[in-house]
């Protein structure tokens, strides 16, 4: 998989050309607070100092924005709810998060996975490690 990125904006990101995906893996790795789209929730959402009601996952967007709506009266808004992400693709499948994990070596896997153990643990996700 390549990744297409730019250096512009995103301070030490070496990268000008498209990258694959275990390149940008590592550079995550190695900038883990460098990017709020990347670094673990917890850090940014500073779950342990605020009393969050709800929280949405985004795979299930569509379900969980009725839902909140509809908790907050606010159920006639319903266009709220055919928005789709910036980049206008649905979720990732975790077959297709499986497809990727499996390119990277397993030392990526793990310090993915220990990177974002936390938010694996406070949002009821399971690790992916695929044997490479």
């Amino acid at each position: 998989a390549v990744v297409s990125t730019q250096s512009t904006g995103t301070p030490g990101n070496p990268y000008t050309t498209p990258i694959t995906f275990p390149e940008f893996v590592d550079w995550v790795l190695s900038h883990p607070n460098s990017n709020g789209h990347w670094s673990p929730a917890v850090r940014w959402l500073d779950v342990c100092q605020n009393e969050f009601t709800y929280i949405m996952k985004l795979e299930n967007e569509s379900l969980e924005l009725a839902y909140l709506l509809q908790k907050l009266g606010l159920s006639e808004h319903g266009e709220l709810r055919g928005r789709a992400n910036a980049s206008g693709k649905s979720p990732s499948s975790r077959d297709e998060v499986i497809d990727h994990m499996g390119i990277l070596s397993r030392k990526q896997q793990e310090q993915l996975n220990k990177m974002y153990r936390e938010d694996f643990s406070f949002f009821n996700y399971q690790p992916v490690t695929v044997v490479t």
